[in-house]
């Protein structure tokens, strides 16, 4: 329901697979047509702010680190695990599934380059400014 909120609309985070309604979400705006391990991320990263007791963005919460859950997430994927995740969000927010072989390409190589680490960085910032 989180990741459709944020990518769909609020409208839509209720709604059945794939739903979409009136102004293009935040996924059309950025040509986001499938999710990835940045974008799990970033979406646990806003469930758990959502859910604290902070009235205000911090990359620390007491004793829990955001930046920490985040590459702590997209971690996960390092070695080809959470395909099915990959899977479960893609049909939930766009209502379509990925083949196996473009399931396959969605899996974080263990080590990022400078220009993917920005990249993420630069697509987690786009949806957290529009929201």
């Amino acid at each position: 329901m989180v990741a459709k909120h944020i990518l769909r609309g609020p409208s839509s985070a209720l709604e059945r697979p794939g739903y979409k309604r009136g102004k293009r979400g935040n996924a059309s705006l950025m040509g986001l047509k499938s999710v990835n391990p940045y974008i799990i991320a970033y979406v646990a990263v806003q469930a758990r702010f959502a859910i604290s007791s902070q009235d205000q963005w911090s990359s620390v919460d007491g004793q829990f680190n955001y930046e920490t859950f985040y590459w702590f997430i997209v971690g996960i994927f390092d070695d080809g695990e959470g395909l099915e995740l990959i899977k479960h969000y893609n049909h939930h927010v766009f209502g379509d599934e990925l083949e196996g072989d473009q399931l396959a390409a969605m899996t974080v190589e263990p080590e990022l380059s400078d220009f993917e680490l920005m990249k993420a960085q630069r697509l987690a910032k786009r949806v957290r400014l529009s929201t």
